[in-house]
């Protein structure tokens, strides 16, 4: 069975990602025990040379594997996967992020998931936090696992880790496919899925490796990131996802985690939002 699966690797790259962690990402996929059918970049806005060359040299190195999708300007999350989507050929799209690391086994898990399970249109993972190097390993997030379970936990909290999931293209595009909504992407992109009757799966084990730099945590906070949250719940209320209760309890929350000082968020996120470093070694 194995053989016959095909997936598309979708990847969105923008000036400021380190070419040595877009190496690692890169990288992660190619050495995939189901190695990927093809590999859309997105290239959202101008690279820097040492980023083209990069990508260049992969172009050379496995000709006939990487698609480019050059951007103009840096359009953001949405608007680069929206345009990269147009580019996928097969039915099931592996998102990977430019500078986290897949386990080799991720992608034949996910697929296989899929051929056994065909009423499934998104699968993820629990995934692994890491700051500097892979050994590094700081938190564990256990995300939900079955349909039902990703449902309920989507009425408070994003119930997929995004570069941890596949995606079915059909599925993807029935929903509406990947558009602008800025730090809520791939929420928004779920909910409007589970509305159209898409079902989920998250694998317990981790899949993905996700790099967690030092301004991690304060990057969600302030009142710009409260607003653009704000808004996409207040979304979910008008399209009938959210009852007044979640919307409310949502912008409380939210609210007090991104008015508070950064230390104190990063203790929230770290010690009520994951598992420790300890906490996981004793599983």
């Amino acid at each position: 069975m194995a053989a016959e699966l095909r997936y598309t690797v979708l990847m969105s790259v923008y000036g400021k990602v380190d070419c040595g962690e877009l190496k690692t990402a890169v990288d992660s996929m190619l050495a995939q025990t189901l190695p990927p059918a093809e590999f859309v970049i997105v290239k959202d806005g101008p690279l820097t040379p040492e980023l083209d060359s990069l990508i260049d040299g992969y172009r050379e190195k496995f000709p006939g594997l990487f698609k480019l999708c050059p951007l103009e300007e840096n359009c953001g999350l949405g608007a680069a996967y929206a345009a990269g989507t147009k580019l996928c050929s097969s039915e099931y799209i592996a998102i990977m992020d430019s500078d986290d690391y897949s386990l080799p086994e991720r992608c034949l898990t996910e697929a296989e998931y899929f051929e056994a399970h065909p009423e499934t249109d998104m699968v993820g993972s629990s995934i692994s936090e890491f700051t500097g190097s892979l050994d590094n390993i700081t938190a564990y997030r256990k995300m939900p696992e079955s349909h039902e379970e990703c449902v309920k936990f989507a009425h408070s909290r994003c119930p997929a880790a995004h570069p941890s999931t596949m995606l079915r293209k059909s599925a993807l595009l029935k929903a509406g496919g990947y558009r602008s909504c800025l730090f809520a992407e791939d929420y928004d992109l779920y909910v409007r899925m589970i509305m159209a009757g898409c079902r989920f799966y998250n694998f317990p084990k981790p899949l993905v490796y996700m790099r967690v730099s030092e301004g991690f945590y304060g990057r969600r906070g302030g009142m710009d990131y409260l607003k653009k949250i704000a808004g996409c719940k207040i979304n979910f209320y008008k399209m009938g996802f959210y009852s007044l209760y979640d919307l409310i309890r949502g912008l409380a929350v939210h609210t007090a985690v991104c008015l508070m000082p950064n230390r104190l968020r990063t203790w929230v996120y770290n010690r009520l939002l994951r598992k420790n470093k300890k906490e996981i070694s004793s599983q």
